[in-house]
């Protein structure tokens, strides 16, 4: 058996970085990398702007009454609306995000005036109160405040996430395009003639005895869409090699690699790595890693840098084992590693966290790898976790319900038999912490 770091370190040794692709913004997907720094081509704003709905004036003119001589909104240009640069006793109104007319140098806010004619639906006159009284530049934004041009927007090796932050400042650098790493696409499967397919709403029937439903791949699909990824859904595969084989070959013409659950174990028909091996041409690169669960992970290289991940059939490690090996595999592919740092902490990250719940028992044999939720927890100012289920059987997928995290526990000896509350334990982090 392979011990789990050499495990990873030989799956990140044998796939590289996609090219970088060119994308409009409207391509630009969560999860995915940049890959060059996107630099300003303009300022932002290209004018200096009202912060605020006002009046602009000139700063030095103090509180007074004084002639309204025109309107900016957002969209039209001082000149259109204000005739030529403001004179003294002048003010204009303006919107926010509206222009600033030549001549004017601060805004007063609606709040602090007070109208005192009109003209029909223009208003002629306003009183600027006391508490109007600004100085130059006051509620202005000046031109570039927000993007200078020739600065960098958003910097190589940026990730794109879903909070809107980075696709809004690519929206405003003035670029139609912008180099991305590719994601890869990835296709899934599950096996076995006992697999009632879930995604197939004519097989959501009765269940026959000795059948099971298919978690896997609809957990799967779910996983690889949290990381921004292309997948290729290839459903259930009976327990045939040649269906087998043909559809992997299939899969590998249009994807990256193949993510199957299932087969990979010592049972008569566990086809897998046979099919791997002697049908498709590829090599496999581990069978058995020394972990709990997924003892029975492997990992296959085929041709033109493509791999399969043959993931052991308990739903809970089909899981274990994605979010240590495939998940890793998948953010170096799509350019994580742009953005610096050690590999194994950049592509499989995790922090140290204090363990809170009922003694945790260390296995002799191998190391465990247990579902958990860690919580900041704002009083105690610190990490914690806590295991998401009592009962943490490789079958039990309920184990992995709330799960954010995977304690890491070492192998157990007669010197350290046991994790007990209030210990320091290392927590894989497989999606965002809670607070508390």
């Amino acid at each position: 058996m392979v011990p789990v770091n050499e495990a990873l370190k030989l799956v990140l040794s044998h796939v590289a970085e996609l090219p970088a692709v060119e994308l409009p913004l409207q391509d630009v997907r969560e999860g995915q990398i940049i890959a060059a720094d996107v630099v300003a081509r303009e300022d932002v704003p290209g004018y200096p702007a009202a912060v605020m709905d006002g009046y602009a004036v000139i700063a030095a003119d103090g509180p007074g009454t004084f002639t309204v001589r025109g309107a900016t909104t957002a969209g039209r240009t001082a000149a259109d609306s204000s005739g030529g640069p403001l004179r003294p006793g002048e003010v204009v109104r303006v919107a926010t995000g509206a222009p600033i007319p030549p001549g004017a140098d601060a805004v007063v806010m609606v709040e602090d005036t007070q109208l005192l004619e009109s003209r029909g639906n223009e208003e002629a006159v306003v009183k600027i109160l006391e508490s109007g009284r600004v100085v130059p530049g006051q509620h202005i934004r000046a031109v570039g405040h927000d993007m200078r041009k020739g600065s960098v927007v958003v910097s190589a090796g940026s990730p794109i996430t879903a909070v809107g932050g980075e696709i809004g400042a690519l929206a405003i650098s003035g670029h139609a395009k912008f180099l991305v790493h590719a994601m890869p696409r990835i296709a899934v499967l599950s096996t076995g003639d006992e697999v009632v397919d879930t995604l197939n709403p004519a097989s959501q029937s009765r269940l026959e005895y000795g059948a099971i439903r298919d978690c896997n791949r609809p957990a799967l699909l779910a996983a690889l869409a949290s990381l921004g990824c292309p997948t290729l859904d290839l459903g259930v595969v009976k327990d045939d090699p040649d269906s087998l084989a043909d559809i992997m070959t299939r899969a590998l013409s249009t994807c990256q690699g193949i993510i199957s659950t299932g087969g990979v174990s010592m049972g008569e028909k566990d086809w897998l790595k046979p099919v791997v091996e002697q049908r498709l041409s590829g090599k496999i690169i581990f069978g058995r890693v020394a972990m709990k669960p997924s003892k029975p992970t492997t990992f296959a290289t085929m041709s033109e840098g493509k791999f399969v991940f043959a993931l052991p059939g308990n739903p809970v490690s089909a899981l274990v084992a994605f979010h240590m090996f495939a998940a890793p595999a998948i953010r170096k592919l799509a350019g994580h590693l742009t953005r610096g740092g050690e590999e194994i902490s950049v592509l499989r990250p995790s922090i140290t966290a204090v363990f809170e719940g009922q003694d945790l028992i260390l296995d002799r044999v191998r190391p465990e790898y247990l579902r958990a939720a860690v919580v900041w927890d704002q009083r105690k100012s610190k990490w914690l976790v806590r295991v998401t289920d009592q009962h943490q059987q490789s079958s039990r997928v309920a184990s992995m319900l709330h799960a954010n995290a995977l304690i890491s526990l070492p192998r157990g000896s007669e010197q350290k038999p046991r994790v007990r509350s209030g210990e320091s334990v290392t927590a894989i982090m497989i999606a965002a912490p809670h607070i508390h």
